[in-house]
Formats: structure tokens, C-alpha cells, sequence
């Protein structure tokens, strides 16, 4: 599963352990040992042999077990894998947040928040063998949730950017000025070219209209998504204090959810597509960001 020589293996779980609770507290054991020992009259020095062998006894087993624990393994190598993929893209995720507004840069600065502690809840040491597995697979799919909800926050920004360009009212002036420029013009040719840009401004006027519904599907969207990712939380801290059974079903309403979630996003990005009337080089800004 891992592909690591017994050597990177070796390595890797060291590093682990050596700062792992449970290593710590055979130190702590021996060195309690070495005094124990001293009370029944050995010498100094032998105590602190004898303990001394029994914590290297003891790490040595640990090491073993945690090698030969597949589980334990990928547990860390997800660790590694989300460490890397945060340094490498919160320079990218800064840049896209000064975009925003402030407003939606809040908000995702706090799902971001939520995100990490989640992974830090579900990946944390106390998590039991059985929830582990299930758990690290919940965080893993995080960061593909991360992405849809910034690209929200860019789409959003985008469409707000055409909404502010414009003016709703001075649109439904303009059709009801053609409408009665229409209803008395007796020439037929000029009727026709008339009739042809009042179908031109009532077709801007209602893709107006559907965008400012997807600008407050996103909005909705987004708010959801936050207060999705605060009750998960709870959730995830429930998992680890509840039984094998109790963790099975939880992990799995939680997965359950995060791909209703993910589909939710993807078919809210379909309608803002739909929004812009199929005009391709609206689509085409709106897939860049810029509409």
C-alpha cells in the first residue's frame, strides 16, 4: 500500500515515536523503574542499566509493532501529504482571498479555519485503530471540498462584477422606451429592427436576472458550507469517544454527507453556467473567474 523501503519505514516511524505519548511514557516508566530499583539497595549504576534495557526492550517492540501496522503507516503518510499540499498552496490561497471582498474572504477564511482543525481532530493521535482508517479518509477529501468552495468565492466575485456594471433599472427604462417607440412606429422596416433590440435587451435583462439568483444561490451555498463543516466538528470529536460499531456509522453518514455536499457545489456551478444564457464567452469568463 505504502510504497516505502524498510529503511524510509524505519525512519519515518521514528521520528513518530520518538515524540509519540506512548514512547514518552516508557521513558517516564523507566526512569520511575531506575528509582524503584535503587530503594531495594543495587547500586546506581545497575538500576540504571536495568531500567535503562527495559525502555530499549520496549521502544524496540513499539517500533516492530508500528512497522508491521499498515494503518499506522498510512496515518502518517496522510499527515505528511496534507502538511505538504497546505504549504504549497496557502501562498495561492492568499492571493485568490485578496480578490474578494471582505465579506466572502471572511467566510472562507473561516471554513479554511474549520478544514484544519477538523484534520487535526480526525488525524490527531487518540483516535482509535478502528476509526482511523475512516477518518483519515474524511480528511483527505477535505481538500477537494477546500478548492470547490474557493472557486464559489471566485465565481462569486466575478459575477458580482457584472452585476455592478449593470444597471437593472436602466434596462427596464430602455425596453419600456422601445415598447412605446414600437407601438407608434408605422414604418415596418424600422418596427422590425426595433422589435429586434427590445428581444436583444429583454434577453440581457433576464440573464441579469438569473445571474443575481446564482450571485445568492453561491451566497446560500457558502453559508452552508460553513455551517456544514462547524457541525462536523462535533461529529468527528463523537466519533472518537464512541465504539467500533458507533464510529463505523457515523464515518459513514459523514462521508455520505461530504459527497452530497461536493454534489450540491457541482450542480450549483451547472446553474450559474445556465445563468449566462449559454453565451460562450460568458461561460468561458465565468470558468476563469472574471464573469
Amino acid at each position: 500500500m505504502l510504497e516505502l523501503s524498510q529503511s524510509e519505514r524505519l525512519k519515518l516511524v521514528l521520528r513518530n515515536i520518538l515524540i509519540s505519548p506512548l514512547s514518552l511514557a516508557i521513558i517516564a516508566a523507566g526512569g520511575a523503574g531506575a528509582v524503584l530499583l535503587r530503594n531495594t539497595g543495587l547500586p546506581l549504576t545497575v538500576g540504571v542499566g536495568i531500567a535503562a534495557f527495559a525502555v530499549i526492550i520496549c521502544e524496540l517492540i513499539l517500533v516492530y509493532r508500528r512497522l508491521n501496522n499498515e494503518q499506522f503507516l498510512a496515518h502518517i503518510m496522510t499527515g505528511r501529504k496534507q502538511a505538504k499540499e497546505q504549504v504549497l498552496s496557502e501562498e495561492k490561497v492568499e492571493e485568490l482571498l485578496s480578490t474578494m471582498d471582505f465579506e466572502t474572504r471572511q467566510q472562507l477564511r473561516y471554513i479554511l479555519q474549520l478544514k484544519k482543525e477538523l484534520e487535526q481532530d480526525a488525524t490527531s493521535k487518540d483516535v482509535a485503530d478502528y476509526a482511523r482508517a475512516p477518518l483519515d479518509q474524511i480528511a483527505e477529501n477535505l481538500n477537494p471540498l477546500m478548492q470547490r468552495a474557493l472557486q464559489l468565492g471566485k465565481s462569486k466575485q466575478g459575477l458580482t462584477r457584472y452585476l455592478n456594471k449593470v444597471d437593472e433599472r436602466s434596462m427596464e427604462s430602455y425596453c419600456t422606451a422601445l415598447k412605446k417607440r414600437i407601438a407608434g412606429e408605422s414604418d415596418a422596416p424600422t418596427r422590425e429592427q426595433l422589435e429586434q433590440a427590445l428581444a436583444a435587451r429583454e434577453a440581457e435583462l433576464v440573464t441579469y436576472r438569473s445571474i443575481e439568483q446564482a450571485h445568492g444561490r453561491i451566497d446560500g451555498q457558502i453559508e452552508n458550507l460553513e455551517a456544514t463543516l462547524a457541525s462536523w466538528k462535533a461529529r468527528v470529536i463523537r466519533i472518537k469517544t464512541v465504539d467500533e460499531a458507533g464510529a463505523a456509522a457515523m464515518s459513514e453518514g459523514l462521508s455520505s454527507e461530504l459527497e452530497s455536499l461536493t454534489g450540491e457545489i457541482d450542480l450549483l456551478d451547472r446553474s450559474v453556467t445556465e445563468a449566462l444564457g449559454g453565451d460562450a464567452e460568458k461561460v468561458n469568463l465565468h470558468q476563469q473567474g472574471m464573469i
